[in-house]
């Protein structure tokens, strides 16, 4: 089968390191290695392909005019980061549909996957036009995400254009069964939601690839692991108040390890969590 593989979300270059750009690398290189051909279409390809990667990426960046408007955006006092940010993807999906059928009329994809990202309406146009599904991969619950942790200029637009992107999918991909249930309560008939937890390469984590010994120090107590950017929406500083509520009724000594590794914006909090639950050190 082709497949199109759509992400627009400007903040997830394909060949960077985040673990969206991980998860974009990683699920279509395992459709590739099922024996599909797939093609990645973004907004921000991020510079060279990580070794091994072999997937083809391509790049469907502002065009010169948006990136003029976007700047004097920028520019124009009162205008805050959020709405600039709303406004270029609006732009863009305005004109990615254009931009994209000349290519895929040539390529004809059996069907278009699509990573959703914010005000992301070009993929369902596109699908429409090629007469192919459209299936579409939900992370986060991203208009309340975005509302919450970013703050939105135009929040109702936002949530009604997501409601209308949901409902327009030919099937909805979750990544958790609670995300599933706010997919559904969006207005998403229950069977067209399908659950597909995140998964890892195994491969890359084999027992084989590490050292002989390994002494975390520890003291042979399970460790409870976080690796991740210390991003508000991960939920972070409930995990540390689990432990250090472990802690308080079972005593230090027979409580989890709890090891965080990871930087990000909450970092200072989160290390002000552990210190009044009583186990920052």
């Amino acid at each position: 089968m082709r497949i199109a593989y759509l992400s627009t979300d400007f903040g997830i270059p394909v060949c960077g390191n985040k673990g969206a750009s991980i998860h974009v690398r990683e699920l279509s290189a395992a459709l590739s290695n099922l024996g599909h051909d797939v093609e990645i279409l973004t907004s921000r390809a991020g510079g060279e392909a990580p070794e091994g990667f072999a997937v083809p990426v391509r790049e469907y960046r502002l065009e010169p005019q948006e990136r003029k408007k976007i700047s004097a955006l920028k520019n124009e006092p009162g205008v805050a980061d959020p709405m600039v940010k709303e406004i270029r993807s609006m732009m863009y999906a305005a004109n990615l549909r254009y931009r994209v059928m000349p290519h895929l009329m040539r390529s004809r994809p059996d069907a278009l996957y699509e990573r959703y990202s914010l005000m992301g309406t070009a993929g369902g146009d596109i699908a429409k036009s090629l007469g192919i599904p459209h299936v579409l991969e939900v992370n986060a619950p991203l208009s309340e995400e975005h509302s919450r942790f970013r703050g939105s200029a135009f929040p109702d637009t936002i949530r009604r254009t997501e409601q209308q992107i949901l409902a327009s999918a030919d099937e909805v991909i979750a990544v958790s069964e609670p995300l599933r249930d706010w997919i559904i309560s969006s207005g998403v008939s229950p069977e067209r939601v399908t659950v597909v937890p995140n998964g890892v390469d195994i491969e890359r984590f084999s027992t084989t690839n590490l050292p002989e010994q390994v002494d975390p120090g520890f003291d042979g107590r399970p460790v409870v692991g976080f690796v991740g950017t210390l991003k508000g929406w991960h939920g972070t500083s409930t995990l540390i108040q689990s432990i250090g509520s472990i802690a308080r009724q079972r005593g230090l000594e027979r409580c989890p390890r709890l090891l965080i590794v990871g930087d990000g914006p909450e970092r200072e909090r989160l290390e002000s969590v552990a210190r009044d639950e009583g186990i920052g050190e």
